[in-house]
């Protein structure tokens, strides 16, 4: 009984332990699933801190590229970006950007602007000035130059009493590098540097002399003292006199209308050694006698013949060189032959010699015509293709910030402006600076050169006394007709005397170019001719020294046989060398015999002048005795000549009014060194400078012609686009994140000049994250789809 009840209790115990086990396994099962929520609930924690974290990198991401974009914007907005003369582009690199630990890469684009204008600026020199005004006063603007001069210092004069009449002859002696007169002050926007002396005078409507005479928003420097300069003595350590600009000086106590308003201040008395003086331009083309002659043009007799279709017509004029031939024609088409058309000079280098011409004309390429209009470089505000500029296009028919043209001048040219507008926009060389016109300054001291025909016409000079009998000679006497006496086969391979400048000395010539024979067998006179022309006047200057050379033989010419030439001009001006002079007799084998012909014919007084001339030789032949033949046979003909410096090139010329139709532009640096400049105001000026770029000249003089004038700007050393277009790309981690497009108006308030990002507005602001294209086109991020 006792083992059946502990059996009965053992299996009564059983069923409770076993729902203790069910329970500790539901406990587990709570703690499992408890341990996953836990997990999930952490992991959504994570998630969500991972989420938060990543938003606020986003956020930092974005606040990095907005701030970029924000300050690139203030960098281009500040940034003289896009002057002329300078490597930049109209909007300056900006450089990488981190924020927040975000690194940004700005890029800029220069994007095609709303407005078209240019403006000067005000940095660097603007004019610098070699030497005093020289232009010889047989030129007509340079006798005006003169009474100019002699007008301020007369009324200087006037009001200074005695003291001046000291100091006249001292001014004119030295000769000022600037003269100006005007009813409003001259205005330079750049420094004016002069390595001599200033002499300007305003005189207001009613001929009241009111100061300033000049205005110039930079540093006055001059070589000398100015007038009345440097007069005093030291108290101690203090300067009781006069400043050293003299009457140009504000704090000159006497007003004669002379005074010079300087930004930057003025200093006188440098000396003319002073480096601001010096002129260290290179050429902006080499123009050596090979490269001439392989890109020498020939120009048409008749304009059509370049024009392209469109109304009005547009010439074009490509580039290449053009020498006293090809010019000549271009001065008939510029002045008047060709009108109502547009002369387009493509980008390119072009080089200009012109000879010919007397006084103020005097080797310059003109423009005269009132109906023509000049374009040199990239066309702005108007298509070739369509038809020529209109007059709205001027003062920038050209863009100054694209592809020029750079002009290259012989040492005896110059371009002159009488009507017309024309509008020059230079090139860009490997520093970025742009220049447009640059006169070479040729050679210095005396030149020994040669210049040789390159045709010849034989002929008889008197028909009524050939030679009687001469059956060698169809021409009865005469020279042989097609054998042009330049040359032979036997020619030697050098001659000793012959010069080394000029026309190269040529051994090379052709079988067929046999010796030039006249003949008589007879005792009668034998007058034969040989017209020799292509000429060719390697340099200009003073001539000094004229010979003909002939090399050749005689024979059994009797003593009083003569020698006779003519120099003709190329515009019609005859020279006659004197018959007396003797031709060599007797003489069987090859000489050289020199004809002086110096001095002898006042025009012929500078070496230009020998340009395209003529010369006719007209030998009197006679025999010696009763038997034989006499002849004279010509192998080379060449004259020798030896010209000096001495002659200033006629002046740059320019005339001043734009709503009458004329008016002439330089966007680029003018480089001349041996030329004077001459600006004429008349009516109307132009806020846009007439040298933009600079100018650099021997001599400078402006003055108006009417009571009406106004003043514009002469000079500035550059110009720049009155507004600019720029896109801005932030790039972050090797994509686009953001972009923004800008206009910026650089204009002053007046429009007169540059205030760098005056007004700014904001086209375009963007967010992105895109892959930067492969293409090569620049572009902002997508608008939002």
């Amino acid at each position: 009984m006792i083992a059946r009840t502990l059996a009965m209790r053992r299996r009564g115990r059983s069923p409770r332990c076993s729902e203790a086990g069910y329970a500790l396994v539901a406990v587990l099962a709570m703690l499992a699933i408890c341990s996953i929520l836990v997990l999930g609930l952490l992991s959504l924690v994570l998630l969500d801190a991972n989420v938060a974290r990543m938003a606020h990198r986003g956020g930092a991401t974005a606040r990095a590229i907005d701030g970029a974009l924000e300050v690139a914007t203030n960098v281009v907005k500040t940034s003289a970006g896009g002057v002329m003369g300078r490597a930049n582009n109209p909007c300056d690199p900006v450089p990488s950007i981190t924020l927040d630990d975000t690194e940004v890469q700005i890029l800029c684009t220069p994007l095609p602007g709303p407005r078209s204008d240019v403006l000067p600026t005000t940095e660097g020199p603007a004019v610098t000035l070699l030497g005093p005004y020289t232009t010889p006063l047989a030129d007509a603007d340079a006798a005006l130059a003169k009474v100019v001069a002699d007008g301020i210092i007369g009324s200087i004069a006037d009001q200074l009493g005695d003291v001046t009449a000291q100091v006249q002859a001292s001014l004119r002696a030295t000769g000022p590098g600037l003269i100006a007169l005007g009813p409003q002050p001259l205005r330079i926007d750049g420094d004016l540097r002069v390595r001599t002396w200033s002499l300007a005078q305003r005189l207001n409507g009613a001929g009241v002399a009111v100061s300033p005479s000049m205005q110039i928003t930079g540093r006055y420097s001059q070589g000398d003292l100015g007038p009345l300069g440097g007069i005093g003595f030291y108290l101690g350590t203090t300067w009781i006199g006069t400043p050293p600009c003299g009457i140009f000086d504000p704090d000159f106590p006497l007003d004669f209308g002379v005074r010079i308003s300087a930004s930057l201040g003025r200093k006188c008395g440098l000396g003319r050694s002073h480096t601001d003086f010096a002129d260290t331009t290179a050429p902006i083309a080499m123009w050596d006698g090979a490269k001439r002659a392989a890109e020498a043009k020939v120009v048409p007799a008749a304009c059509a013949t370049w024009a392209l279709p469109g109304s009005p017509s547009v010439i074009v004029i490509p580039p290449g060189s053009y020498g006293f031939t090809e010019t000549a024609t271009l001065n008939k088409w510029f002045s008047g032959s060709c009108r109502n058309v547009t002369f387009h000079f493509p980008p390119g280098d072009y080089y200009f010699d012109v000879s010919g011409g007397d006084g103020s004309t005097r080797g310059a390429l003109r423009f005269g015509d009132r109906t023509d209009r000049w374009v040199f470089g990239t066309p702005k505000g108007w298509d070739p293709a369509v038809g020529g500029a209109p007059a709205t296009a001027f003062p920038a028919a050209c863009d100054p910030t694209a592809d020029g043209a750079t002009v290259t001048l012989s040492s005896r040219t110059t371009l002159q402006h009488y009507d017309g507008l024309v509008a020059m926009c230079g090139r860009s060389d490997a520093a970025g600076v742009r220049q447009t016109v640059y006169q070479e300054q040729g050679g210095l001291g005396s030149t020994k050169w040669a210049t040789a025909p390159t045709t010849a016409v034989g002929g008889l000079f008197n028909a009524s006394l050939p030679c009687a009998t001469n059956p060698a000679n169809p021409s009865f006497g005469a020279f042989e007709n097609g054998q042009n006496a330049v040359g032979s086969s036997t020619m030697p391979a050098a001659l000793t005397d012959y010069p080394t400048a000029g026309a190269p000395w040529d051994s090379h010539e052709a079988p067929t170019a046999l010796f030039s024979t006249a003949a008589c067998s007879t005792n009668t006179e034998n007058q034969p001719q040989l017209e020799l022309s292509g000429f060719h006047a390697h340099y200009s200057g003073s001539l000094v020294g004229l010979k003909l050379r002939v090399l050749g033989t005689s024979s059994r010419l009797s003593s009083s046989s003569r020698m006779r030439a003519t120099i003709t001009s190329a515009d019609g001006k005859i020279c006659r060398l004197p018959e007396s002079a003797s031709l060599p007799v007797g003489s069987s084998s090859v000489k050289t015999y020199a004809f002086d012909l110096t001095g002898f014919c006042s025009w012929l007084n500078d070496g230009a002048r020998l340009e395209d001339a003529t010369l006719t030789l007209n030998p009197r032949l006679v025999r010696s005795g009763s038997s034989g033949t006499a002849s004279l046979s010509l192998d080379h003909v060449w004259l020798e000549a030896t010209t000096t410096n001495g002659i200033v090139p006629s002046a740059f010329s320019t005339w001043v009014d734009p709503d009458g139709g004329r008016g002439m532009w330089l966007f680029g640096k003018a480089q001349l060194p041996n030329s004077g400049v001459n600006v004429n105001w008349w009516g109307s000026a132009s806020n846009l400078p007439i040298f933009g770029g600079g100018l650099v000249a021997q001599g400078l003089a402006s003055w108006h012609l009417n009571n009406s004038v106004q003043v514009g700007v002469l000079a500035s050393p550059s110009v720049q686009p009155a507004s600019r277009r720029v896109l801005l790309r932030a790039v972050s981690g090797g994509r686009l994140r953001g972009s923004a497009i800008l206009t910026l108006d650089d204009a002053s308030l007046d429009g007169t000049h540059a205030e760098f990002g005056r007004l700014l507005g904001v086209d375009d602001w963007r967010f992105c994250n895109e892959a930067l294209p492969t293409d090569g086109v620049d572009r902002p991020c997508p608008a939002p789809r």
